[in-house]
């Protein structure tokens, strides 16, 4: 029969050492606890990705600035005298046939719609301009009345007559009417403008044409053909020789030359403005 031993309790002096082996055990597993934990945190925060660096800021790319555009060169269209303008005559206006000449001349007369214009339009504007249509067309009505080629050959009438027709709108058209628009000219008042439209259609269907010059340009030889000069002294060397402006275009008409035969024309000059250096 097996034998039954039973347990020996630990002597008496032993039960302080194993109590404090029990506490020292329990602390151990708390501390482990403690570090499992700790580990997996760590490595919970070792597995989260890193924020973005934000991405550093593009350069500015800079943009030189557009330059001005340049103020392109003064046209045709801008120039002040353009207005003026008469286009070329082809032919003589009057010719050497005889049962056209006095036709010819009495257009001359028909001045109507310039009156009507004048008449609609306010009186202190239009005033000087009746008395001098008024003065121009008694000056053709006398040349028209008085007006006798008998005398004269076939070959020279063309220039004879003209010559003399020629002369009726220098002194109130081109010396006076035309002076007075292009001093009074501004861009806000259309009254000037509008009635030397109705004045190049009269002139044009009388014949009479300019020579088309432009201001702001060198002077040439044919331009002190054309024009007489009135001098304007300046310090600038460089705008020595340029004409500033157009007073009065050159104004034309054709007629047959009795000489030659061909078509020439009688010139009224017109006026300049030109700039000359002062030494």
């Amino acid at each position: 029969m097996e034998k039954k031993v039973e347990a020996t309790p630990p002597p008496a002096n032993l039960a302080p050492l194993l109590e404090a082996i029990d506490k020292l055990n329990a602390e151990i597993s708390s501390l482990r606890q403690s570090n499992a934990e700790l580990s997996a945190r760590i490595e919970n925060l070792e597995r989260k990705p890193e924020p973005e660096q934000p991405a550093p800021p593009e350069e500015e790319t800079k943009t030189e600035p557009e330059p001005e555009p340049k103020p392109e060169p003064t046209t045709e269209e801008e120039l002040p005298e353009k207005i003026f303008y008469l286009p070329e005559q082809a032919g003589a206006f009057i010719t050497n046939e005889r049962r056209k000449v006095s036709s010819r001349i009495k257009q001359a007369l028909d001045v109507k719609e310039l009156k009507n214009f004048l008449l609609a339009s306010p009186a202190a504007k239009n005033t000087n301009f009746q008395c001098l249509l008024e003065t121009h067309v008694k000056d053709v009505q006398k040349f028209v009345n008085k007006l006798n080629f008998k005398d004269l050959d076939d070959e020279e009438l063309s220039e004879t007559v003209t010559a003399k027709y020629f002369k009726l709108f220098q002194r109130t058209i081109f010396d006076n009417l035309l002076i007075v628009i292009k001093g009074r000219l501004k861009p806000e008042d259309e009254f000037y403008p509008a009635f030397l439209s109705k004045l190049n259609d009269y002139l044009s269907r009388c014949g009479i044409y300019t020579v088309n010059v432009r201001s702001g340009e060198k002077v040439s030889d044919e331009d002190f053909e054309n024009m007489s000069p009135q001098i304007l002294k300046t310090d600038d060397k460089n705008l020595a020789g340029t004409v500033k402006e157009i007073v009065r275009l050159p104004y034309r008409i054709n007629y047959i030359s009795k000489a030659t035969g061909e078509t020439d024309f009688f010139q009224y000059n017109g006026v300049m403005t030109l700039y000359k250096a002062v030494q």
